[in-house]
C-alpha cells in the first residue's frame, strides 16, 4: 500500500510542526533541542513505516513499490533533518556571540508596576504561543509578587504575534487593546492566556464574562484601529533581536521611553529571572 497524497501531506505537516516546536524551544539547551528534533523525526519515520501494509502483503512488485515509496519519504525526512540542524546551529552560534543588547522602546504599551522602579522588563509575546502561556501561568505570578508589586521592576507587555503559526494571535492582541478602552486591558490579557478556547468567537465570550460592552468591543476590533500599534511592536521586537516568543529585554529604567536592555529568550524559569534581577539590582545599588 503506497502513501496517499493525503498521508504524505499529513506526515509533512507533523514534521513542520515538530520543526516549529524545536525552533521555539528557547528555554532548552541546544543539545537537548537536537535530541528532541531527532526523536520527533524518528517518530514520524516509524509512523510512516507502520502506515504501510505488512511486509508480507502483496506480490514482489508491490513490495518493491512500497519500499521505494518509503525510501523516498525517508530521503525527504533526511533533508528536513538537515534544515533542523541548520536552525539549531544558527541558534548555537548566536549563543556563542554573547548576550544581545539593544535600545528598546516601551512605546505607549501597557505597563504594570512602579513607573520609577529601578529595573524595566519588556516582554514580547504571542497570545497563542504555548511557551508564552507557560511563562504566564508558572513564572510571571512569582515575578509579579516578588519584584513588580514590591516596586523593584516595571513590567511592559508588547505584542509579537507569530502569524505564520498562530493566525489568530493578532486578533487576540487587538481584543486586549480594545478592552483597554473600557479599562480592562489586564483583565482581558489574563483571560485570553487562561482560556483554552482562544479563537475569534471565544474572544467575544470573554468580553461577556468580563462585563464589557461587547458591541463596543466588537466594533473596535472590527475597525482594526490597533493594527498599526501591534505591527509596530512586532517590528520593534524584530529590530531589537527577538526571533521567537516569549522574548524579554531587561535593563535599568531611565528617563524617556526606552531602555538599554539585554535579551532573554524563551520561557525561562523563575530562578533565572531572580538571578538576573538580583545581580542588576545589586550592581545598581553598589553605584549609589
Amino acid at each position: 500500500m503506497q502513501l496517499t497524497t493525503f498521508q504524505e501531506a499529513w506526515y509533512r505537516g507533523r514534521l513542520m510542526k515538530a520543526l516549529m516546536t524545536v525552533e521555539h524551544m528557547g528555554y532548552a539547551s541546544s543539545r537537548w533541542r537536537l535530541v528532541c528534533a531527532f526523536t520527533m523525526v524518528v517518530s514520524i519515520a516509524v509512523s510512516i513505516s507502520y502506515g504501510a501494509a505488512p511486509i508480507w502483503a502483496g506480490d514482489g512488485d508491490d513490495l518493491r513499490r512500497q519500499l521505494d515509496t518509503m525510501r523516498s519519504d525517508l530521503d525527504s525526512i533526511k533533508q528536513d533533518v538537515q534544515e533542523i540542524r541548520k536552525i539549531l546551529e544558527q541558534a548555537r552560534g548566536r549563543a556563542k556571540e554573547g548576550p544581545v543588547e539593544a535600545i528598546v522602546s516601551i512605546d505607549d504599551d501597557p505597563m504594570m508596576g512602579n513607573r520609577n522602579a529601578q529595573l524595566t522588563l519588556i516582554e514580547f509575546s504571542d497570545y497563542h504561543c504555548p511557551f508564552c502561556r507557560r511563562f504566564f501561568t508558572q513564572t510571571f505570578p512569582k515575578i509579579k509578587s516578588n519584584y513588580i508589586d514590591t516596586g523593584k521592576v516595571r513590567y511592559v507587555f508588547r505584542d509579537y504575534p507569530l502569524d505564520a503559526i498562530h493566525p489568530h494571535a493578532r486578533k487576540a492582541a487587538e481584543t486586549a487593546h480594545c478592552a483597554q478602552e473600557q479599562g480592562k486591558y489586564w483583565e482581558m490579557h489574563d483571560a485570553i492566556f487562561e482560556s483554552k478556547d482562544r479563537g475569534v468567537p471565544d474572544l467575544n465570550k470573554l468580553g461577556h464574562k468580563l462585563g464589557l460592552d461587547v458591541a463596543r468591543l466588537d466594533g473596535c476590533v472590527d475597525s482594526g484601529k490597533y493594527g498599526k500599534e501591534i505591527e509596530k511592536d512586532y517590528q520593534d521586537g524584530t529590530l531589537a533581536g527577538v526571533t521567537g516568543t516569549p522574548g524579554f529585554f531587561l535593563g535599568l529604567t531611565r528617563k524617556g521611553a526606552t531602555i538599554e536592555g539585554t535579551l532573554i529568550s524563551g520561557a525561562q524559569p523563575f530562578a533565572r529571572f531572580t538571578k538576573l534581577f538580583d545581580a542588576l539590582l545589586a550592581s545598581q545599588n553598589a553605584r549609589q
